[in-house]
């Protein structure tokens, strides 16, 4: 059963896809130390799994799959030929990168999987730019083609209308890398509304911005006795009465008709008698805790222009001597972090922050999402 996305619900996904794509190309490229971007995309809707026109089947395909931890309930499985798919594990094991019509080996297998969670971090990344709630990459997978792999990935696809995105990225040093990424339409149409929910209300905002009213200027003593005298009303029940324009210099027309009539507003500081109101409780004062004002934020400032060492930890994981002797060119080492999980920002050493990974141009990036409190920094730097 067709969901049937309206015509600006197409355009907006179709642009989130190809920046999605676009973004992603240069992720793994940059793990690859190869330049790799995008160089076409053409979304399909799909009525069923039959009308998927082409899966590279009989090719060695290299089947992915990426699941979601918010927002998209759906996953996103992506199709490479096996040849192409070679030279893409080749690069990442830091070899020349040649195609080859073996089947993947199982670590050209593991190393092209995180080739593949890097693309789809980093576009996942990119999109959240323009989306008014998160999506975040829970898992990524990479098989060799395989009918029980294919049927266990497809088996979203084969229930409703999906897109097919049948594309191709451009790879410095070899032939051109063709894909077929799918998206069901249901995640389609969440995608399209979260990039499109924010569009109305910026545009009332920019059309409320735009509206000025005119008022004869008023002294500072004015303003506060006026706002104290509608305050004295409100908590009355009474609304302000409405001030008749003065024909002296003031320079506003008078009305042509009486104004509209005052509406009663109840007033924000009565208390409901239906609401139960409680005592605000405050928590007690850590007297412990180290302060930064007064005159200890003055002799802070001396030390402003101080430079530290900044350094992001992505993971950490613990190895005997054994294998650490055993590590060889192409050896993977799996960290105690899962895809997607904050980093750590250290200052000489002092943990002073948590953010995510991005991708800014050609570098990687740290974007913080939280900040260790001051009084546990400080205390840190005591430390």
């Amino acid at each position: 059963m067709m969901m049937a996305l309206d015509n600006a619900q197409n355009d907006t996904f179709k642009k989130l896809m190809t920046t999605f794509l676009e973004e992603g190309a240069k992720g793994m490229g940059m793990m690859m130390g190869a330049d790799m971007a995008l160089k076409r995309v053409d979304p399909v809707l799909n009525e069923s799994w039959a009308d998927l026109p082409d899966r590279f089947e009989g090719d060695n395909a290299v089947i992915g799959s990426a699941s979601f931890r918010s927002q998209l309930n759906d996953p996103m499985v992506i199709f490479l030929k096996g040849k192409q798919g070679a030279a893409l594990a080749s690069l990442m094991l830091g070899d020349a990168g040649d195609p080859s019509d073996e089947p993947l080996s199982e670590m050209q297998v593991s190393a092209l999987s995180e080739a593949l969670n890097q693309m789809l971090s980093g576009a996942t990344q990119a999109i959240n730019e323009s989306l008014t709630a998160r999506i975040d990459v829970a898992t990524v997978n990479a098989k060799n083609d395989d009918p029980d792999v294919l049927e266990a990935m497809s088996e979203p696809f084969k229930t409703g209308t999906f897109y097919s995105l049948h594309g191709e990225w451009s790879l410095e040093g070899t032939d051109p890398i063709e894909f077929i990424l799918l998206v069901t339409e249901s995640s389609a149409l969440i995608l399209a509304t979260l990039a499109g929910a924010t569009a109305p209300i910026k545009e009332v905002a920019a059309a409320s911005s735009a509206v000025k009213v005119s008022a004869p200027p008023q002294s500072a003593p004015d303003m506060v006795a006026a706002a104290l005298a509608g305050m004295n009303r409100l908590e009355m029940g009474d609304a302000p009465a409405p001030t008749a324009p003065s024909p002296s210099n003031s320079g506003i027309p008078a009305f042509a008709s009486p104004p509209p009539p005052a509406v009663a507003v109840p007033s924000p500081f009565a208390s409901s008698p239906s609401a139960p109101v409680n005592p605000v409780q405050f928590s007690a004062f850590d007297a412990a805790a180290p302060q930064v004002q007064g005159y200890e934020n003055q002799n802070l400032g001396l030390l402003m222009d101080i430079n530290l060492n900044l350094h992001v930890e992505l993971g950490r994981t613990h190895m005997s001597i054994k294998h650490i002797l055993e590590l060889t060119r192409g050896s993977v080492i799996e960290l105690d972090r899962i895809a997607g999980e904050a980093v750590d920002l250290y200052a000489n050493g002092k943990l002073i922050a948590r953010g995510e990974v991005v991708v800014i141009e050609d570098n990687f990036g740290i974007r913080v999402t939280s900040i260790v409190s001051p009084a546990e920094r400080l205390k840190g730097l005591n430390a």
